[in-house]
């Protein structure tokens, strides 16, 4: 029997996502559900660690904590490295799905090449600091320090800086093609917020542990409370402010599709070109 040669690429990709099975089938036509549902993720998981640390009585109900300091006992602790996992891998396919967006509307535009370069180090830049939310996970913050604060710093670090590139990098595309500026606001809401938790948290975070161990770490003064909460309560939004920039990526990835990759094999009757996964867009 001859090999099957597909003559049209569309014929081919509508073939294959109407064979895709189940949910990957359903992702690839509606790819806005992906930051929909990392954002959710990523919420629900350091809740849900917080409130079972509440329940077995692992911290107080009175003492708001860093989201690390709710996985130090088991059972929580097992939960919380294995969300913040997932959460990871969730994180890096919203970065690379973002790139190929944006490799494409760049392309469109006609915009300078430098701004490709900047897309892929955006990309790069997002891929570590979703690792750094994997060692948070994997290194408990007291038995595991050093990794456990190099994962912070990637991931909150990073993260913010993952932000702002986009950010300026929708403001350009806004510019070159017109259309609504709702997402460039958002996103530049999100990123001053984000920025201004980032330094809160690490000035504070800071300032309470000098005074804490220039002191004694039994006596608990008003000022020292002060800073304890300030720097908790800032590490808890800056965390949230990744999610909320998620939802950001949901009206450009409701115009776009991805395509499954095509793989060229000697073994089977199908041959196709060798290509990788691509998005197609519709109405942008």
């Amino acid at each position: 029997m001859d090999a099957l040669h597909y003559t049209s690429t569309d014929k081919l990709d509508k073939d294959i996502a109407t064979k895709t099975p189940g949910c990957l089938g359903w992702l690839q036509r509606r790819p806005w559900i992906l930051p929909l549902f990392t954002s959710m993720w990523l919420f629900f998981s350091i809740f849900i660690t917080y409130l079972l640390s509440v329940l077995n009585g692992h911290i107080r109900k009175d003492n708001f904590p860093y989201i690390s300091h709710t996985a130090i006992e088991d059972p929580e602790r097992a939960i919380f490295g294995q969300c913040m996992n997932i959460g990871a891998v969730l994180l890096g396919l919203n970065h690379i799905v973002r790139y190929l967006y944006l490799k494409h509307m760049l392309y469109l535009a006609s915009i300078p090449r430098g701004w490709h370069k900047c897309n892929i180090a955006s990309c790069v830049i997002g891929l570590i600091s979703s690792f750094g939310l994997s060692m948070v996970g994997n290194f408990q913050t007291v038995l595991h320090k050093p990794p456990h604060y190099i994962g912070a710093a990637l991931a909150f670090a990073g993260g913010t800086t993952y932000c702002w590139v986009h950010t300026v990098m929708s403001r350009k595309l806004m510019i070159k093609r017109g259309g609504s500026s709702a997402v460039f606001i958002s996103q530049l809401i999100v990123s001053i917020f984000m920025t201004l938790s980032l330094l809160i948290f690490g000035c504070s975070k800071l300032s309470y542990k000098l005074l804490e161990t220039s002191g004694d770490r039994h006596i608990i003064t008003p000022s020292l409370m002060g800073l304890y909460l300030t720097s908790t309560i800032s590490e808890w939004l800056l965390a949230l402010s990744v999610s909320f920039f998620l939802l950001t990526f949901i009206p450009h990835f409701k115009k776009i599709k991805l395509k499954s990759p095509r793989i060229q094999t000697k073994f089977t009757n199908i041959v196709s070109p060798v290509t990788p996964c691509f998005i197609s867009a519709n109405g942008i």
